[in-house]
């Protein structure tokens, strides 16, 4: 892969020279953001092989030389994003609400009742993320580019993948009182699975209904998947009355479930190959961009090389009401 279209052309014996060619490595690190977005904004819930994807975004792919670990958002499909990149606020606030408002029918002469808002409040800050690499002045002195991109390449692969692991680890963390049990009623393993869903979607409703989330039946809802589920999730939501030996009733997923998959779902820290989340996305789930990748450089003359540091900043918020993990054995 290249990032300077022109070898020729750059030029480190002056400072606009290097600030040309920094410039470049950032935008370099940067790549991978467009097709996240473009990813997002498909709509795309699997992010286990890139035949997953439209042609539009695998041409980019391709162009950009991205591996799966560099592209991997389905964590962001259960959070709102908000860009704070112009706002100088060191953190947001999430505010657990509650007003106890509801509409009367006003009497003649009446007035509405004002009703006070209450509730507590959860800051949370922008952490700073960075990483160093050093490049060996040598490979300036001798023109050896590649070196420069490879190296730049390995740099910008590792933080896209440990920004994951970061999202993916704050999922893996819930608590254990917001584990659902693996059915025992059902028929079979396909019943199983459907009454596992159906349990959790309906438990997960009615507790944010409870708790005044604007919530419906038909509310959209998550389901993060490891890939060795795949089949049994696909299976369990393409299920039409499924009719079970022991009972006679009809059984299908009910709720408007949509599946994420990702080989990088995570459970208490650990690689997770034997649950779901189970999510309503957006609300609370929030994910804060205040800085995206940026590169600075600065060079060591004890060292003989020049050290390239990578800083981002970035924020999220997982509430923990809107969430299931379920078992699946």
């Amino acid at each position: 892969m290249k990032i300077f279209k022109n070898y020729d052309k750059i030029d480190v014996s002056t400072v606009e020279g290097r600030n040309k060619m920094y410039g470049a490595i950032t935008y370099f690190m940067r790549q991978p953001v467009d097709v996240q977005q473009k990813l997002m904004a498909a709509g795309v819930t699997q992010f286990t092989s890139t035949n997953d994807f439209g042609e539009e975004v695998r041409v980019l792919i391709e162009k950009y030389h991205l591996g799966l670990g560099e592209i991997d958002v389905g964590y962001e499909q259960f959070f709102d994003v908000r860009d704070f990149s112009g706002v100088r606020a060191p953190g947001f606030r999430i505010r657990d609400v509650s007003s106890g408002l509801s509409f009367n029918k006003r009497p003649e002469g009446g007035r509405a009742r004002i009703y006070t808002i209450t509730g507590t409040e959860a800051y949370v800050s922008f952490d700073t993320y960075g990483g160093g690499l050093e490049f060996d002045q040598a490979w300036f002195d001798d023109q050896e580019w590649w070196l420069v991109e490879d190296t730049s390449a390995e740099f910008r692969s590792s933080w896209y993948r440990d920004k994951a692991t970061v999202f993916y680890t704050l999922i893996g963390a819930l608590a254990g009182g917001y584990d659902v049990a693996y059915d025992t009623t059902g028929a079979d393993t396909l019943n199983k699975d459907i009454i596992t869903l159906n349990t959790a979607a309906a438990a997960l409703l009615t507790a944010l209904r409870t708790a005044g989330y604007a919530v419906t039946p038909s509310t959209p809802i998550r389901v993060l998947s490891p890939i060795q589920l795949r089949g049994r999730l696909q299976r369990a939501l393409a299920a039409q009355y499924i009719t079970p030996a022991v009972s006679g009733a009809h059984l299908k997923v009910e709720y408007n479930i949509t599946p994420v998959y990702s080989l990088n779902v995570l459970n208490a820290g650990a690689a997770c190959t034997d649950k779901w989340y189970m999510a309503v996305p957006g609300l609370k789930n929030k994910i804060g961009e205040k800085m995206p990748l940026t590169v600075w450089s600065k060079f060591k003359e004890e060292a003989f090389a020049t050290t390239v540091v990578g800083w981002g900043r970035y924020a999220g918020y997982l509430n923990a009401a809107q969430w299931r993990r379920l078992a699946t054995a």
